[in-house]
């Protein structure tokens, strides 16, 4: 129900009265992840780590925490560790492929993303994304490419637009401008 305010009370309750115990720590863990509260969830998380160091969904959840929390870098060398032990590590390297890119690591990003297109089910956003590292190192016909296959998995244009805007900011951070964008979106319809 999205209360997570009373459900991370409730769960802090059933926690003093059964400490430690594994499935309430993941629940607190998710709770403050989804309450925004990162610091807590990935304390919370860390926990279930120190128990179940080989638990690779645990492992790709503090992943994700720091790349909410910015933190690349290690957010990387979680995702790597999934990548290598699980059986199929698709949303890892989807994951590899995000934070190289927002790290300004092209070749590797490019690398990962080319591994999901040519995967069995690439998403728009994988498109999209490839997109965005050709676009940041100026491959401008790949980009627009890219970002043509993207568009194509949407209902409309306005879609696209709406899910390019959305890393508006990053694409900005990576380098390119205002200008930039709008010059992009211009070819594109």
């Amino acid at each position: 129900q999205k209360q997570y305010v009373s459900a991370i009370h409730m769960y802090e309750q059933a926690d003093l009265l059964q400490p430690d115990n594994i499935w309430t720590v993941k629940h607190l863990a998710q709770c403050y992840k989804l309450s925004d509260k990162l610091e807590k969830a990935l304390d919370y998380y860390r926990k279930v780590e120190a128990v179940q160091p080989d638990n690779l969904d645990i492992a790709l959840q503090i992943g994700q925490v720091l790349v909410r929390m910015e933190n690349y870098k290690e957010a990387l060398s979680y995702f790597y560790k999934v990548e290598y032990l699980e059986k199929n590590p698709v949303n890892a390297q989807r994951a590899i492929a995000w934070c190289s890119f927002v790290s300004g690591k092209y070749d590797e990003a490019l690398k990962y993303y080319h591994l999901l297109l040519e995967g069995a089910s690439p998403k728009a956003h994988d498109w999209m994304n490839a997109g965005h590292v050709y676009f940041v190192m100026r491959q401008v016909p790949q980009a627009i490419q890219h970002y043509q296959q993207a568009q194509s998995s949407e209902k409309s244009h306005s879609d696209f637009i709406e899910k390019f805007n959305k890393d508006r900011n990053v694409l900005l951070t990576q380098g390119l401008t205002e200008e930039d964008l709008q010059i992009i979106l211009d070819l594109l319809l």
